[in-house]
């Protein structure tokens, strides 16, 4: 279990193909002030670069930088490129270890599943002859049969509808 955040600390979430690059989470800054959004590879290394020089200029303390990767589980490629960024930047950097800090991912795909059967007992409630189809973006043969995987899951143990996947091209 991931520990809280230093008051201070500057959150960068970083999104993959569950989020559209980080495109779908431009609402969270309004629920977490400050928070920063990024895809992964180049564009977080260069983000964080120029958070770790920032704070090192500031002349102060160095502000705790927190990455969390925004997946469900769906994108394990994510979570890994975000930890090697991160000790990267820190070995080249010499960054103290308590400076830069990876999260665990924001959810699993236990979650997902979970979250899914809920709303497919919505569905059945509101209409009891609907059917439900979970969709994604297409991302790469193991994690599109991982949402198939899910989609088989919340059809066995969720409410009684169809459930049906669909990975579309983006």
């Amino acid at each position: 279990m991931t520990r809280p955040t230093e008051p201070d600390a500057t959150v960068v979430l970083v999104g993959g193909h569950e989020s559209g690059n980080g495109a779908d989470l431009a609402f969270v800054p309004d629920l977490v002030p400050g928070a920063l959004i990024t895809p992964a590879g180049r564009p977080l290394h260069n983000l964080l670069t120029r958070l770790l020089a920032r704070s090192t200029e500031a002349g102060s303390a160095p502000r705790p930088v927190v990455v969390l990767p925004m997946t469900f589980g769906r994108n394990p490629p994510l979570v890994a490129d975000t930890a090697k960024t991160l000790r990267w930047l820190g070995a080249a950097a010499g960054q103290p270890a308590a400076q830069l800090s990876l999260a665990d991912p924001f959810g699993t795909s236990d979650h997902l599943t979970a979250w899914l059967r809920t709303a497919a007992v919505e569905v059945r409630r509101r209409s009891p002859k609907a059917a439900m189809l979970i969709t994604a973006d297409a991302a790469n043969p193991f994690d599109d049969a991982d949402l198939y995987r899910v989609t088989h899951l919340v059809r066995t143990h969720g409410a009684g509808i169809p459930v049906e996947t669909a990975a579309v091209a983006s």
